[in-house]
């Protein structure tokens, strides 16, 4: 079994849909025939957890984000990630 590498992802977008690049972050809760694609602004954010579905759909141009992973812990640990 693979270690869970986060509990919660948080990602913020420093790209602004429409004017940097179309498509976005698609997310799929349960199956990928119920996906749908957040385009976010700069600025943007979304938290989820980590069984949820998820990608990046770009059509056009760059997308940057910053990803935020947070883990369960009872202690504060380097996990070497």
């Amino acid at each position: 079994m693979a270690s869970l590498q986060a509990l919660v992802t948080v990602t913020v977008s420093l790209s602004d849909h429409g004017r940097e690049y179309t498509g976005g972050l698609h997310l799929a809760a349960g199956s990928t025939a119920t996906r749908r694609v957040l385009p976010l602004r700069r600025g943007d954010a979304v938290a989820h957890q980590s069984d949820l579905l998820h990608g990046v759909e770009l059509s056009s141009g760059e997308r940057w984000s910053w990803i935020l992973w947070f883990r369960d812990s009872t202690r504060c640990a380097d996990h070497g990630k």
